[in-house]
């Protein structure tokens, strides 16, 4: 298997067996790994035998490809296709300097969520669907996406950013200024299938409460609240009411 390495790009073939007669070649490279902030960089990929892959941020993108983009903070991008009908990812790191100040953005950690369901859901197209998960968080939910991906088994992760949501307080909330919510998709490949993949769809929520007056966060503790957003989200991903 021929890698073309440029920058910090890895690609990971996840595979239970070795495909040494069909090696597949692959590029994600950046004209620019480190930026000044305000200055962009343009991404480019060809993976061999592909006509369409997904970009982490970007969505579906047809191959060969590129893109300009104006990072605002130092972030990994991914790029997720297939070799001999197995899913692979590339991964491309690019570098911000110049930054001035903090950022007050901040993702949950994976201890944070306090509500968990999974189900075992059959994939034709890891790359629609991850554009479609993407398009749910982001467009159909309004939410701020950020996208992680682990090399050593197919496991691809969508957090989103807390945000305040009105549809969270009812007329009995008085003592409440506000509630927010964060949810986090964790997709993760188990077992071929002649039309696909199986993949476990963990969907974890985080919902926090400020009272009135206060400034602080605390976690909420309505176990019914965390489990109706959970289906909510569940309902769209795997199409179940």
């Amino acid at each position: 298997m021929r890698v073309v390495l440029v920058f910090v790009v890895c690609l990971t073939v996840f595979q239970s067996r070795v495909h040494s007669q069909t090696p597949c070649r692959a590029e994600f490279t950046a004209s620019t790994k480190v930026v000044q902030i305000g200055d962009s960089t343009v991404l480019r990929w060809d993976v061999e035998g592909q006509t369409e892959v997904y970009v982490s941020g970007f969505g579906l993108a047809a191959n060969p490809g590129r893109m300009t983009i104006l990072p605002s903070e130092p972030n990994r991008y991914y790029l997720v296709s297939y070799c001999d009908s197995l899913p692979v990812v590339l991964t491309l790191a690019i570098g911000v300097s110049g930054i001035h100040g903090p950022s007050f953005d901040s993702l949950p950690e994976d201890d944070d969520y306090a509500y968990d369901l999974s189900q075992k859901i059959s994939i034709g197209s890891i790359t629609s669907y991850l554009d479609y998960v993407k398009s749910v968080l982001q467009d159909s939910l309004q939410l701020r996406v950020k996208e992680q991906s682990e090399t050593s088994i197919f496991k691809y992760v969508f957090k989103t950013f807390p945000s305040v949501s009105n549809e969270l307080l009812s007329p009995s909330d008085d003592a409440l200024r506000a509630r927010r919510l964060a949810y986090s998709v964790t997709l993760t490949r188990l077992a071929q299938e002649r039309d696909g993949s199986v993949y476990n769809c963990k969907i974890s929520v985080l919902i926090e409460a400020r009272r009135r007056l206060e400034q602080h966060w605390y976690k909420e503790e309505d176990r019914a609240l965390y489990r109706k957003q959970g289906e909510v989200l569940r309902s769209y991903l795997t199409g179940q009411d």
